[in-house]
């Protein structure tokens, strides 16, 4: 299911309150060392949208970590395996329970605003990655969610004209009319940049 909202504020709250809040609790529970669970994002091309957002939730020994300087991605991926093993694809099969969003689309309108500059998708993610919100245990098994996610990009807030182009319908389309360009009272993405970024318009991809 593919969390929906009218602006980068809702859609942001909402995959806070629907996704990444009962993911904590559920992970919390079963992962009883873990102290603190950050929800990640990093924008950089992948597959369908060059300007997709990606999201990293990731685990925590420490109550009070520092991003990036605490983060052991070998540790942490370990840490999932060993619970999540009776799943066929681990943790990845555990999150995607809840409702999310859609990394090529309504990811990039959510948190592109408080991503850095576009990254490499074949770096790790503690390079790529900026927190955007921390869950720590609460009482009576509950969680306490703490966003502390900045706006970094404002020309990215409530773009809904982003992600990949689906080809439209010939019967769909209304003369005169291409829903592929933004409005008119809106000003196009900023151009990508980054290594893969430089690639692709070297070869015109």
């Amino acid at each position: 299911m593919l969390i929906e909202g009218s602006s980068s504020t809702e859609l942001r709250h909402r995959c806070m309150t629907e996704r990444f809040a009962p993911i904590a609790k559920e992970t919390f529970a079963r992962m009883p060392d873990v102290q603190c669970i950050a929800y990640t994002i990093g924008q950089y091309w992948c597959d369908e949208a060059e300007d997709a957002v990606h999201e990293a939730i990731v685990t925590f020994l420490e109550r009070e970590p520092k991003w990036p300087q605490d983060f052991d991605q070998e540790a942490d991926e370990a840490r999932k395996d060993k619970v999540f093993a009776d799943l066929k694809f681990g943790f990845h099969d555990f999150i995607y329970r809840w409702p999310c969003l859609d990394e090529n689309t309504s990811g990039i309108t959510a948190f592109a605003s408080h991503c850095a500059e576009e990254g490499d998708q074949e770096a790790p993610i503690d390079e790529t990655h900026v927190v955007y919100a921390w869950a720590r245990r609460a009482a009576g098994g509950e969680v306490a969610i703490d966003v502390v996610g900045t706006m970094l990009r404002p020309e990215w807030e409530d773009r809904f004209d982003v992600g990949f182009t689906a080809e439209l319908e010939e019967e769909d389309a209304q003369p005169g009319v291409d829903p592929r360009k933004p409005p008119a009272h809106q000003t196009p993405p900023p151009a990508p940049r980054g290594f893969w970024a430089f690639l692709r318009r070297l070869f015109g991809g």
